[in-house]
C-alpha cells in the first residue's frame, strides 16, 4: 500500500505567530542553520513540499519500525508535527536554543550535531519503548507513536544548561525555582503532569542524548564528523578568493558578530516566555482514526488566544479523540 499523502495547508493561528516571533528577532538575526531548519519544518507542516508520506504515517514506534520495518521513521518522524500549535511551541524554543548554539558552534558543526541528535533521540526512544514493553509487559510502550521535534530541544536544553548555566544557579520553572542542574528533569516531569498527550518517553530520549553529549561519547562523534568536513572544505576554500565571513563564534570580525549584551537582553525578551512549555512531542496510540487533539490546551488556556484554541477544540469533538 502506497503511504498516504498529506491534505490542504494549514496556515492557522500558530503558524502566524511563529511567523510574528521570526520577525519580531529579526530573520537577519538567525543564524542560516537554524532558520533553515524552522523554515523546512514549516514547509514540511504547510504542504509547501510534498514528500510521499502522510505526517501521521511519520510517527516513531517500535511496532511500525522494529516490527513493521518502516525504518525510514527514524529520520522523518523527528520533522513532522501533530498539530500548529505542537509546530508553533517547538519551533520557538528551538529559534532561541538554536541561535545560542550555532552562535558558540559555528554553523556546519551545528548541523552536524542536529543531525546526530535527530537520529540519535529516535534510536533512544526506540531502546526505551522496547526496553519498558519487556521489563513492565505492557504492549501499549510498543504501540506508542511518538512525532516531533521535542526530543532534540529536550537534549539542545540539556547542552545549554551545561555550557550557560553554573553548576550552582537556579532558574525558574513557571515559577518554580529550582537548580539548573535539575531543570531539565524538573521541566520533564511537569509537562508529563500538565499535558497528558506529551510523549514522556520521547522527552526522556532527548534528555538521554543531551548526556550522551555533555558526558558521553557523542561529542566525539559531532567532533569526528565536523573534522571530516572541515577538512576537504578547507581545501576547497584555499582554491577560490577569500570572501566575507559567515562564521558566529568569531568576535566582532565576520559578516554577522555575537549580538552584544543589550541585544541578548532583547532576544530573551521576546522569545523564552514560552520556553519552559514548548516541547510538546505527541504520543499518537495506534487508532484507526487519525484524530489529533491539541494537547497544549491547559497551557494555551493561560494566554491571550484561548478562545480560538477552545474553538478548534470543539470541532475537534465531532471526531474520535485520541487519549
Amino acid at each position: 500500500m502506497q503511504p498516504r499523502r498529506r491534505g490542504q495547508s494549514q496556515l492557522g493561528l500558530g503558524v502566524i505567530m511563529l511567523a510574528s516571533q521570526l520577525l519580531n528577532v529579526g530573520l537577519d538575526r538567525i543564524p542560516p542553520v537554524t532558520l533553515a531548519t524552522i523554515a523546512a519544518q514549516v514547509a514540511l507542516f504547510l504542504n509547501l513540499v510534498k514528500p510521499p508520506w502522510h505526517r501521521y504515517d511519520a510517527c516513531i514506534s517500535v511496532f511500525t519500525v522494529l516490527r513493521q520495518g518502516d525504518y525510514k521513521r527514524v529520520l522523518i518522524s523527528t520533522f513532522e508535527h501533530a498539530d500548529e500549535w505542537h509546530l508553533y511551541y517547538n519551533m520557538v524554543s528551538f529559534l532561541w536554543k538554536g541561535m545560542r548554539l550555532e552562535q558558540r558552534m559555528g554553523s556546519r558543526k551545528f548541523a552536524i550535531l542536529l543531525g546526530v541528535f535527530s537520529v540519535s533521540c529516535s534510536l533512544t526512544y526506540l531502546a526505551l519503548a522496547k526496553t519498558a514493553t519487556e521489563f513492565l509487559q505492557d504492549e501499549s510502550y510498543s504501540r506508542q507513536c511518538a512525532i516531533g521535534f521535542s526530543g532534540v530541544i529536550f537534549a539542545l536544553k540539556v547542552l545549554t544548561q551545561r555550557l550557560e548555566s553554573a553548576s550552582d544557579s537556579w532558574t525558574y520553572l513557571r515559577g518554580l525555582a529550582v537548580p539548573a542542574r535539575w531543570a531539565v528533569w524538573a521541566e520533564l516531569v511537569l509537562i508529563h503532569i500538565l499535558v497528558p498527550g506529551a510523549s514522556f518517553v520521547g522527552h526522556l530520549a532527548g534528555i538521554l542524548v543531551g548526556l550522551a553529549y555533555t558526558y558521553g561519547p557523542l561529542e566525539y562523534l559531532v567532533d569526528t564528523l565536523d573534522k571530516a568536513i572541515g577538512v576537504p572544505m578547507a581545501r576547497a576554500s584555499t582554491s577560490r578568493p577569500a570572501g566575507a565571513s559567515y562564521t558566529y563564534h568569531s568576535s566582532r570580525s565576520g559578516r554577522r558578530a555575537e549580538p552584544d549584551e543589550r541585544e541578548a537582553s532583547a532576544l530573551e525578551a521576546v522569545v523564552p516566555v514560552q520556553d519552559d512549555f514548548s516541547d510538546s512531542a505527541y504520543a499518537l496510540k495506534m487508532t484507526d482514526s487519525d484524530c489529533v487533539c491539541p494537547y497544549m490546551v491547559r497551557i494555551m488556556a493561560a494566554t491571550a488566544h484561548a478562545s480560538t484554541v477552545l474553538k478548534n477544540i470543539g470541532s475537534c469533538a465531532q471526531h474520535q479523540l485520541c487519549t
